[in-house]
């Protein structure tokens, strides 16, 4: 007995490959451009008004275009994380809490599939193939703090569904949770649909073909009811009040253009690496189901359902589809087997593990790395030139710059930025679209408003108007051209 409690501090063959596992997603984080963000630099500046002022940002105050516009800032906590990392460790940390909050998700991932299995082997499994998913949207921005909270709510539902007849559980906690997570990010819906669908899946006890349900005693069911309906209260506890919990049925509701145009936002391409492989992963829960018999839950049913048809629909959902769908895989690894701990090598494995983590902190990111790569695609020689150059007149500027010129010059008034819910509600986004397109000339805009233009070298809108004798290119490198209008 003395022998086997000294090797409880080692880890086992299971332990040892969720850590290698876990090691992947870090080697795969540090190998994606994950600072190249559109979003950050007004996320960042968001937070650092925030502790300016000691206010909430109620109004637009980065354009010329919206200045004192309402806007409300619906993801203002998760903000505060990541410019807690810069001010702290600059570009350094805020690409060590992105890696953190994706190291988050995995380990949560491998919780959910160990939920299923009570087996380490399986859950890295789901890990491993999680990471397919976890390209989608990897970058510091706040939908990574929404995506641990739904894990954490599938976590806490599943140990409740496992919890034994009688015991404390802790359903109590689902009210805190949505409190903080209206304040982190708008995917919270998704949470109070998969908790009304944990809830209505257990209502009846039934049985057909494929799929059961076994009805919720009496006293689960009161305690589901009771801490589903204290969730939606709890959603009011934000700065914002009702507007913010309004806030994503209207995104959802009334942007088309967004939805239409937006990258994250479009269906999942099948024709795609990651499409394929996403169908790949589907297809083979179906398949193993179908030539295993196992009667399906209902609730997981329902919840696959749910996840495949987001992720297919909006490619921005995929991490969702992947949260629901690896740990269900998990359940059909049973090859894999489990710990023999007669024939375990734990100061092998314990070795493994040291290798591993000695490879992930000597594989750090240099600064000027993060640098190269937190400028790659933007105009930093460009922004550097607007600093010393101040132009004398509102400047059209490119969607995806202008969070970028937001962060690295908060002096310049801008056009747009990628906060696409502010510009559609009043038509700015439209008018954008219209005169990038070529569809609405530039000088009939608001009365000729607009004196610069600050693009990419290939956008069709430079090439038009260099062609014109009304403009004039005052500067240009490698990535952007600055167009003056001539009086």
């Amino acid at each position: 007995m003395a022998a086997s409690g000294k090797r409880l501090p080692l880890p086992s063959f299971s332990l040892m490959l969720v850590s290698l596992v876990l090691g992947l997603v870090y080697f795969n984080c540090i190998h994606q451009p994950l600072l190249a963000d559109p979003d950050i630099g007004w996320h960042l500046r968001d937070a650092q008004l925030l502790f300016q002022s000691h206010a909430f940002i109620r109004t637009d105050p980065y354009t010329f275009s919206l200045r004192g516009h309402a806007w409300m800032n619906p993801e203002w906590l998760s903000e505060v994380f990541y410019f807690g990392a810069w001010k702290a460790f600059g570009l350094r940390g805020l690409e060590a809490v992105s890696i953190v909050f994706i190291e988050c998700m995995a380990a949560g991932v491998c919780l959910l599939a160990w939920q299923r299995t009570r087996s380490m082997r399986p859950a890295a499994f789901a890990v491993f193939l999680w990471l397919i998913f976890s390209s989608v949207s990897i970058a510091p921005r706040p939908q990574l703090c929404g995506w641990i909270c739904l894990i954490v709510e599938l976590a806490i539902l599943e140990r409740f569904r496992n919890a034994p007849s009688g015991t404390r559980h802790c359903l109590w906690t689902l009210p805190l949770l949505f409190a903080l997570w209206i304040n982190l990010h708008g995917s919270w819906p998704i949470g109070l649909v998969m908790l009304l669908a944990y809830l209505a899946c257990g209502l009846k006890t039934f049985s057909i073909g494929a799929i059961e349900s076994t009805a919720w005693t009496r006293a689960q069911r009161n305690s589901l009811i009771l801490f589903a309906a204290l969730s939606v209260p709890a959603l009011l506890l934000n700065p914002y009040g009702w507007n913010l919990v309004a806030y994503p049925f209207i995104i959802a509701g009334k942007h088309p253009i967004t939805l239409n145009t937006v990258q994250e936002w479009q269906t999942l391409d099948l024709h795609s690496i990651r499409g394929r492989l996403v169908f790949l992963e589907v297809a083979a829960l179906l398949v193993s189901r179908a030539f295993r018999p196992r009667p399906w839950r209902l609730y997981d049913a329902v919840s696959l359902f749910l996840a495949v048809f987001a992720g297919f629909s909006y490619s921005r959902f995929l991490l969702f589809t992947g949260i629901v769908l690896c740990p269900l895989l998990a359940e059909e690894a049973t090859f894999l087997g489990r710990d023999n701990p007669e024939i375990d090598k734990r100061w092998l494995n314990a070795a493994i593990v040291a290798l591993a983590i000695g490879f992930c902190v000597t594989h750090l990111p240099s600064t000027q790395e993060l640098t190269t790569q937190s400028n790659t695609g933007y105009p930093a020689k460009a922004v550097a030139y607007l600093r010393e150059h101040p132009p004398a007149g509102p400047i059209l500027n490119d969607f995806n710059w202008g969070g970028y010129v937001i962060w690295n010059d908060p002096a310049q008034p801008i056009f747009i930025d990628t906060r696409a819910d502010i510009f559609e509600q009043s038509g700015l986004l439209k008018s954008y679209i219209d005169l990038i397109g070529l569809q609405l000339p530039i000088e009939a805009f608001n009365r000729g408003q607009l004196r610069y233009v600050f693009f990419p070298r290939n956008a069709a809108i430079v090439a038009a108007l260099t062609r014109s004798p009304n403009w004039t290119v005052e500067y240009q490198d490698d990535t952007a051209v600055l167009l003056r209008r001539i009086e």
